[in-house]
């Protein structure tokens, strides 16, 4: 009876997110939705950033790490990419998350 009971709950469990690297050439083409903010990506490296104050930059695959640098700066800031499903998530070195749906 016990080992049924613990089976069942095993099966109703909700699953753990399944986050996987994503390789920067995937957002080529790709939309994302953040909390307050929209981001495109396009393939030519482009990026336009619409949300409080709308902003066009560019972005590259730099040792497998998403860069973008968003004028008149000129640094290149460089994130890890992780993706579940249509859920990817930007990773800063000081391990700071931000998420964004795929649209």
């Amino acid at each position: 009876m016990r080992t049924a009971t613990l089976l069942g709950l095993m099966v109703f469990a909700t699953p753990a997110l399944a986050w996987e690297a994503m390789p920067v050439a995937d957002l080529a083409g790709l939309t994302v939705r953040f909390a307050d903010a929209v981001q495109s990506f396009a393939a030519d490296g482009r990026t336009v950033y619409t949300g409080s104050e709308p902003s066009d930059g560019h972005w590259r695959d730099q040792g497998g790490l998403y860069c973008s640098v968003w004028p008149p700066g000129d640094s290149w800031n460089c994130y890890s990419l992780e993706r579940d499903g249509n859920t990817v998530r930007f990773i800063a070195d000081d391990g700071t998350v931000t998420e964004g749906v795929i649209e």
